[in-house]
């Protein structure tokens, strides 16, 4: 599945006003001080997952979500070459102006975040150095700068086909001109002309809006605090950083990590409390005393982490 963005029905410009910090510069989806993004490298050793964290530059994965570095799992991060977006952990895989590479790019930011380019920007729109305002152009559109053109390419004063591209089509301009061999994404026939769009079928980094669970690329759609559904990635699985145990889906953190210990894992055959992780055995079967993140719940009793939240068990933020 791809990020969300400019779909083959317009623009959805939500998923970028989560809770994944990142740094990088202007880079989309960095968002400058805190929503969804990835940044680019920084100097020094990087943190690992689990490590306090303000900016994705001091992650070694590139995320940091609410204060603390994730892992980004095997998926590529921004700047590394791909060849179909679904390489990127971010679903935006675009040619890089002037190289004629073909690389993944960050989360795209949100209108009033500072912007180089169109690509930049949910809306595909970057006037004035700001995301926001009118659509990038296509191709012999007049233009005044770069930013304007769909290729970032302004000259002569108009927008021009990016000639160092001959693998795809960058997102905005149109389908079948220039040398590049169709849409990054793909080409929605509807407009006149056509115009390459991300599509339908798309996903939502953790920390955006969505509607249902399966509109997330990880994670489930749970409230935050505000009770506006966003991208969560719940209880955290074996073998990832914790900081505490009700945080771990075997509720064992151990050193920083989800580490089961010699003991039944919850759903499994027991005789006493003690057999399970859990330390609750009912009728026969390890079961949890609380309800993980994600789980349903009507008071802050009910969830292992104390915090419930429009009808779930959440992550303390």
């Amino acid at each position: 599945m791809l990020l969300a963005g400019l779909g083959a029905a317009g623009i959805d410009c939500s998923s970028d006003s989560g809770q994944v910090a990142t740094g990088g510069g202007s880079a989309a989806g960095g968002q400058g001080a805190g929503a969804s993004g990835v940044g680019g490298g920084g100097s020094g050793a990087c943190l690992e997952p689990g490590a306090t964290c303000t900016d994705g530059d001091s992650c070694c994965s590139k995320f940091c979500l609410d204060g603390a570095c994730i892992d980004a799992g095997d998926c590529k991060l921004p700047e590394e070459s791909c060849t179909s977006p679904s390489e990127c952990c971010t679903g935006r895989c675009e040619p890089e102006t002037g190289t004629g590479e073909v690389k993944c790019l960050n989360f795209c930011l949100d209108d009033g975040e500072p912007c180089d380019k169109a690509l930049d920007c949910c809306n595909l729109g970057c006037n004035g150095g700001l995301c926001g305002g009118p659509q990038c152009f296509i191709e012999s559109t007049p233009c005044t700068e770069n930013a304007q053109c769909c290729s970032n390419i302004c000259e002569d004063g108009e927008c021009q086909i990016d000639r160092s591209n001959t693998d795809c089509r960058p997102t905005g301009e149109t389908c079948n001109s220039g040398s590049g061999s169709g849409c990054c994404h793909v080409c929605d026939e509807t407009q006149d002309p056509p115009i390459c769009v991300y599509g339908d079928d798309i996903c939502k980094p953790l920390g955006a809006t969505c509607e249902t669970s399966a509109d997330c690329c990880n994670g489930q759609c749970l409230p935050d605090a505000n009770g506006v559904l966003r991208c969560d990635p719940g209880c955290i699985p074996t073998g990832d950083a914790c900081t505490v145990s009700a945080e771990c889906c075997e509720l064992d953190c151990v050193n920083g990590t989800c580490d089961p210990a010699p003991c039944v894992p919850t759903g499994n055959d027991c005789t006493t409390n003690a057999d399970c992780c859990s330390g609750l055995c009912l009728a026969g079967k390890c079961d949890l005393p609380c309800e993980l993140p994600g789980g349903s719940c009507t008071t802050n009793g009910d969830c292992c982490l104390g915090n419930c939240v429009g009808g779930f068990c959440q992550q303390l933020q």
